[in-house]
């Protein structure tokens, strides 16, 4: 194995890139870039193992979007069933190489190294696969470098799916808890789905923060929580609510901050802020609080814009639902009003984009 100090650096500062990536779609392609220089390849790949489906997968790889290929094809294939490590110095000569990759994308694979990245049980979680080093053949001290690298990446992706599958988790919970609101006043579980979008596409607009962003997609749909706490009778009454039951219907955003408040969850605490406050209006005439303009969340000002949007604009409304054109000259005239005038200005910007997702998600 390569024993010089500059390879001992480069392991250093993989170690550190490594450890400060929670999210796979961030990893991947860290370390392939890092792999593929390292190796002097001309392209490098991080295969995901799904043993459940006997299926290899990437996020990542250079030159293509994806690839997808069954646990029994390929080099890959047998990397991962057999954990050993594969060199390949002629592909089309090799019965362990799959040309349909190839096929498919129009490139020349001539020789390739794959490693196997185990996890601490011993299963196989993925493959490092390098792809035609320049001018010359992958070594011995190529695979036992790039096994290394596996050992450091191994533990990093079991963490980063790990991650995944709980952020997953996340989504899946408050999307039934938002439909679970839905149920009191007919509200289609498509609302509670293009709010989250909405709201990711505006929260992207404004420049806020990627993980944030990921947050607010979760917290927004979950806006309306506190209706369970709310009798069904006001919820669903059509006409005009009384002082009384007005008062009562307002609760559902102190109910709502109640409910899903959690001090040592920061998703929690932002969709406990977006319940509190996504009746609060930019002028300050809103409930519960009266906030005003910057105090009210910049989370629950964009929540408040998307929602009221979608409530004229699909059949969510109790009346006839609006025309595009109808509902987005609403939002226009009350910018400064109920809205945030920045956050209208980008909503209006984004009209091509606000009718795809509601042409993909409409009820």
């Amino acid at each position: 194995m390569h024993s010089n100090s500059s390879e001992i650096d480069l392991l250093l500062n993989f170690s550190n890139l490594i450890s400060k990536n929670n999210s796979l779609d961030e990893l991947l392609p860290s370390i392939a870039d890092f792999a593929r220089n390292l190796l002097n390849a001309d392209r490098c790949s991080v295969f995901i193992y799904d043993s459940k489906k006997q299926e290899l997968w990437t996020k990542f790889a250079h030159g293509v979007e994806e690839i997808r290929l069954p646990a029994t094809h390929g080099v890959v294939g047998h990397t991962a069933l057999s954990q050993e490590i594969q060199i390949i110095v002629d592909a089309y000569n090799d019965f362990r190489f799959d040309t349909s990759v190839d096929k498919e994308t129009g490139y020349k694979t001539d020789t390739i190294l794959a490693v196997p990245m185990i996890d601490k049980n011993e299963n196989t979680i993925g493959i490092f696969q390098a792809i035609n080093k320049k001018n010359s053949l992958f070594t011995l001290n190529d695979a036992e470098v790039l096994q290394l690298l596996s050992h450091y990446a191994g533990s990093a992706i079991e963490k980063a799916l790990l991650y995944d599958k709980l952020n997953d988790t996340y989504e899946k919970v408050a999307e039934k808890l938002s439909i679970s609101a839905g149920y009191k006043d007919n509200e289609s579980p498509l609302h509670t789905k293009r709010v989250g979008l909405y709201s990711e596409l505006v929260a992207k607009k404004y420049g806020i923060e990627e993980e944030k962003i990921s947050m607010l997609k979760i917290a927004a749909p979950m806006h309306d929580t506190g209706k369970v706490a709310i009798p069904e009778h006001i919820i669903i009454k059509q006409n005009k609510l009384d002082e009384r039951d007005f008062a009562l219907f307002k609760e559902h955003t102190t109910m709502g901050y109640k409910i899903l408040y959690d001090e040592e969850n920061e998703l929690l605490k932002m969709a406990a802020t977006i319940a509190l406050e996504h009746h609060e209006k930019y002028d300050g005439s809103g409930y519960p609080n009266a906030l005003k303009g910057d105090d009210i969340s910049i989370y629950a000002r964009i929540t408040t814009l998307v929602d009221v949007f979608d409530s004229l604009s699909s059949k969510r409304s109790l009346q006839e639902n609006w025309s595009f054109d109808e509902t987005f000259d609403f939002i226009e005239h009350l910018s400064g009003k109920h809205f945030d005038p920045k956050l209208v200005k980008l909503f209006l910007e984004s009209k091509d984009d606000i009718k795809n997702i509601f042409e993909q998600f409409r009820d």
